[in-house]
């Protein structure tokens, strides 16, 4: 039995090629490997593929055309140089993305003891939400008084309204007189009233109103102003913080001091490296072309030398010359 097991795997193992493309060996190749630092291959997980370097390291040798080890060792180290040269530009759009996506954090720390009112939070993604929620309800309430007294309102957007006013005005529903309204909303659970109307919340309005001995269109209109004059604060707020912002972003567009030293100092070394290489590349490559074409014009003088009578030794005649013995 198990000698015909071992025939048949005898038998699958010439049947199986495995990979046949120099990629698909390199790729191979690296099956075992458990960790990174254990590669060979100057790729850095999740920013570069193998595919892609060993695509890259074939063309490069390819195009320098070397002969023998030691020139094809010094094009792969020029494909390497190359390589990392390519990570130079994806470091500065890395570098200067990064600090444009940091403009809102640093504008909100370097501003945050400079805003003009406290209604303005310091961060522009807070400052932007709180705009556009302001605007949003100063919008509900023009709303609802360019409306009829019967019109229908939604529940979502009574809760807002009201809990606009009350905050506002500092109104306590608990010594509000409500008993001329729906038991629902005496007690406050608006969410079990079916219908709500215009009438039915200036009603409401108009009870909280009287307990500060006014009117609820006072203030209903004090509410509205004071989201006006909040909302101009924010738009005022927002300009100054878009205008800032856009300097910023101009200013980022170019790298830091830092970076652009690193940088420069990367691509000088490494600038170096790949002219020092491809020196030695074309010093080996006269070299043995040179040699070469010795070699050649050796063979080719020898030839014609023995093919020649005037270089030929005294007394020598070529062999369709050599008198015939038999005469």
């Amino acid at each position: 039995m198990n000698q015909t097991r071992t025939a048949t795997n005898a038998r699958n193992a010439l049947r199986s090629t495995g990979p046949r493309s120099r990629v698909g060996k390199a790729l191979s190749s690296q099956n075992a490997l458990t960790h990174g630092l254990r590669s060979n291959l100057p790729v850095i997980a999740g920013l570069e593929s193998d595919e892609a370097w060993l695509a890259h390291e074939e063309e490069t040798i390819a195009s320098l055309r070397p002969g023998g080890y030691v020139e094809t060792l010094i094009a792969s180290r020029i494909a390497h140089l190359l390589w990392r040269t390519r990570r130079i530009s994806r470091f500065e759009v890395g570098a200067i993305q990064g600090a444009l996506l940091r403009i809102d954090d640093d504008d909100a720390r370097a501003s945050a003891l400079g805003r003009s009112h406290y209604m303005a939070p310091s961060h522009p993604r807070e400052l932007r939400k709180k705009h556009d929620d302001i605007a949003q309800l100063v919008s509900l309430f023009h709303n609802i008084e360019a409306m009829t007294d019967d019109g229908a309102l939604e529940l979502a957007v009574v809760e807002r309204v009201l809990h606009r006013i009350i905050d506002r005005n500092h109104v306590d529903l608990e010594r509000v007189d409500l008993s001329a309204l729906p038991a629902e909303a005496r007690t406050g659970e608006w969410q079990q009233l079916q219908r709500w109307t215009k009438r039915l919340l200036n009603e409401l309005v108009d009870a909280m109103a009287k307990k500060r001995k006014g009117t609820g269109d006072d203030m209903w209109a004090s509410t509205v102003s004071r989201l006006d004059e909040e909302l101009s604060i924010l738009r005022r707020a927002l300009e100054e913080t878009d205008t800032r912002l856009a300097c910023l972003r101009e200013e980022r567009v170019l790298l830091s001091a830092e970076n652009l030293e690193r940088i420069q100092r990367y691509e000088t070394h490494l600038d170096r490296s790949l002219s020092r290489a491809l020196q030695e590349l074309s010093q080996l490559q006269r070299a043995r072309l040179a040699a070469e074409s010795e070699s050649s014009m050796r063979i080719e003088v020898g030839f014609v030398r023995q093919n020649d009578p005037a270089h030929q030794p005294s007394g020598y005649l070529p062999r369709k010359e050599l008198p015939n013995v038999d005469e």
